[in-house]
Formats: C-alpha cells, sequence, structure tokens
C-alpha cells in the first residue's frame, strides 16, 4: 500500500504536516486550533493549517490564547 506524500509547498496543511515544516509540536498547534490562535480551516473533522499566515505570526510577535478571565477582571477593575 503507497503512503501518500505531502505536498510541502501547498498553504494549508494538515496538523502533522504542519508541526514538520514549523518545527512546533502537534499538541501546540492542535491547542491553538482548538482556541483560535492559529490560521486553520476546519473541513469535518480535519484541521488545515495556514502556514504562511502561521509564519507571519509567529515572526510578529507570541501567540496569546484569548484569556476568559480578563472580562471577568476588568468589570472588577472599577469597583
Amino acid at each position: 500500500m503507497a503512503r501518500s506524500s505531502t505536498n510541502a509547498m501547498a498553504p494549508f496543511q494538515k496538523i502533522v504536516a504542519a508541526a514538520k515544516i514549523t518545527g512546533l509540536s502537534t499538541y501546540f498547534l492542535r491547542n491553538g486550533c482548538k482556541d483560535g490562535s492559529i490560521p486553520h480551516l476546519l473541513s469535518g473533522t480535519t484541521y488545515y493549517i495556514n502556514v504562511p499566515r502561521l509564519l507571519e505570526q509567529l515572526n510578529a510577535g507570541p501567540i496569546e490564547a484569548a484569556d476568559p478571565h480578563q472580562e471577568r477582571d476588568e468589570g472588577r477593575a472599577g469597583a
């Protein structure tokens, strides 16, 4: 059975291929897709990571997930 190859030049990659290209862990990429900090498309249950946009994002600065407690803390600051 032949194994399918990945086109490393394609802009959208599955998580495992994106991990090989970027050097980031699959855990980090998968969680980033779930929390929205990694640019991706979802097709069914498969995440396709926009690798060029991810690399631009990494070069621009740190990736931060949205803090769910931030809105709650800001509301209390004025009290």
